[in-house]
């Protein structure tokens, strides 16, 4: 039950990074926005930073400092591409993002460190592909659109970079245990992030300076709606959002991870329906049911194993 809610808290707020990150490159380019938002995600950790940054770091091993600097670095990469998405938005980006990512994190688990996956897990996965896949892209089908181009190819390495960032988190529970920081798994969990951050800011804010979208500046000036999204991006999706995702891809089964992205789409249309007044349609509500079914399924799978576990 504590994975159920932690992925409906880590959807609700991933709900809300489409939404800013849309609001935030309307004035700034997608490398700029990206920068901003791993910024205010270090800041707002800074006080972990302070007190068990420089602990955490002696205690790590060089293989264990090595995973956590390139966790950073590819997951600033990550923002990046799935901000120019957003930007750059084309029939695919939405698809990609959301559907596949679920498939790369089971295959990870599974291959990658020897997870075993129930048929209430695959089923609830399917459920929620398929859900996804109805709210995105069949409308787009049944009218024949077709848009393809760079938005498409930033969906692919959004998705290739986060199920890489993923596995690299995965790789770091045997260093969090080995490292035994004081206040509990909250406050080691947010120490680590808060490097995650720092090294996410240094690569995003190095793409301002090698991309060519990040070269063309400001269209508009910084005003408070710029400054609200970008703090608001840095502090809901990410530094809650995202801490809470890398705490929980170490130590539950990776089918609760790969349920994030498909509840990320979900929370957005509930976000978009109750608080911009946008309609649901028909298509929305049956994806929306799907997607609620395999959560569901997923959930009593785990409560079955749970139960079968248990000595009689």
């Amino acid at each position: 039950m504590p994975s159920f809610f932690g992925v409906l808290f880590v959807s609700l707020c991933w709900g809300l990074g489409g939404p800013l990150s849309f609001s935030a490159v309307q004035t700034l380019s997608p490398a700029a926005a990206t920068f901003g938002r791993c910024v205010f995600a270090f800041l707002g950790l800074s006080p972990f930073f302070i007190l068990d940054g420089p602990r955490l770091f002696r205690r790590l091993s060089p293989r264990g400092l090595m995973l956590l600097t390139l966790s950073g670095f590819l997951l600033g990469v990550h923002f990046y591409f799935f901000i120019a998405g957003v930007a750059y938005a084309s029939l695919a980006t939405t698809v990609m993002i959301v559907a596949v990512e679920p498939v790369l994190i089971l295959a990870i688990g599974v291959l990658g460190f020897k997870e075993k996956l129930t048929s209430h897990g695959v089923l609830g996965i399917l459920f929620c592909i398929s859900g996804v896949m109805i709210i995105s892209a069949l409308p787009n089908w049944l009218s024949g659109s077709s848009n393809r181009g760079w938005g498409d190819l930033c969906a692919v390495l959004a998705v290739v970079t986060y199920a890489i960032y993923y596995a690299i988190n995965r790789g770091l529970r045997s260093e969090e245990a080995r490292m035994n920081l004081p206040g509990g798994v909250l406050r080691g969990g947010f120490a680590m992030a808060s490097w995650i951050y720092l090294f996410a800011s240094l690569s995003s804010g190095s793409l301002i300076f090698i991309t060519t979208d990040g070269q063309k500046g400001l269209s508009g000036p910084l005003d408070a709606k710029v400054w609200g999204a970008l703090i608001a991006m840095g502090l809901i999706p990410t530094l809650l959002g995202h801490s809470l995702s890398q705490i929980l891809s170490r130590r539950v089964h990776p089918i609760w991870i790969s349920l994030m992205s498909p509840g990320e789409t979900l929370m957005s249309l509930l976000i978009g329906w109750v608080f911009l007044n946008q309609s649901l349609r028909p298509v929305d509500q049956l994806g929306g049911l799907l997607i609620g079914a395999g959560v569901i399924i997923a959930l009593l799978g785990e409560i079955r194993k749970k139960d079968s576990s248990r000595p009689k």
